[in-house]
């Protein structure tokens, strides 16, 4: 039966274009053999605040200022003035978002990361923190987990959202590196 639609199909495509279209049909692949005790078709490991997430490298951050130093170092952002680095996010519509999770390292003892979530109003000029906290100090790569009192639902419809992370006393000795966010929704 499969044979005979096929054949149909190619024949009106053929009458239609005036091309001539091979197709063939196979039987469905087997899939990968894989070694005893491996399981390929698992399903992935649902992430703490999710199930749903978008993850930001620091690469993605661009400066507020166009004038601002920065570097992007093994894909972190390596903030080189004191000022404000912008990364949009394209949330879905409706999504509640759980937490921010930032990794990062702050080798600078008097330096600090502030990190908010940011909604700008599409008919307004001012934009509004749904959170903004500041990250603690590290010595190596880490990460710190932000949590909001209540989720924050996603308007698509009547807002943008961005992250916006800014760096006081940054400096050359003592570099601040971000180097990867993740905001997480259900």
């Amino acid at each position: 039966m499969r044979k005979l639609l096929i054949r149909l199909f190619t024949v009106s495509l053929v009458l239609l274009t005036g091309f001539v279209i091979t197709v063939s049909a196979q039987e469905p692949n087997p899939g990968i053999i894989a070694p005893e005790g491996v399981q390929l078709d698992a399903a992935a490991t649902p992430v703490p605040g999710g199930p749903g997430y978008i993850s930001v490298n620091g690469t993605g951050f661009k400066p507020y200022l166009s004038t601002a130093g920065y570097s992007n170092v093994g894909g972190c952002l390596d903030a080189r003035t004191d000022t404000s680095y912008l990364a949009q996010l394209q949330l879905p519509h409706g999504a509640r978002i759980t937490q921010i999770v930032a990794y990062y390292s702050d080798l600078n003892p008097s330096g600090d990361i502030l990190l908010e979530l940011v909604r700008f109003p599409f008919e307004s000029t001012f934009s509004s923190a749904i959170l903004g906290k500041y990250l603690p100090d590290t010595t190596s790569l880490s990460s710190t987990i932000l949590t909001l009192g209540s989720p924050a639902v996603v308007d698509n419809s009547q807002n943008s959202y961005l992250l916006r992370a800014s760096f006081s006393d940054s400096s050359l000795s003592y570099p601040i590196h971000l180097c990867n966010v993740r905001v997480d929704y259900d």
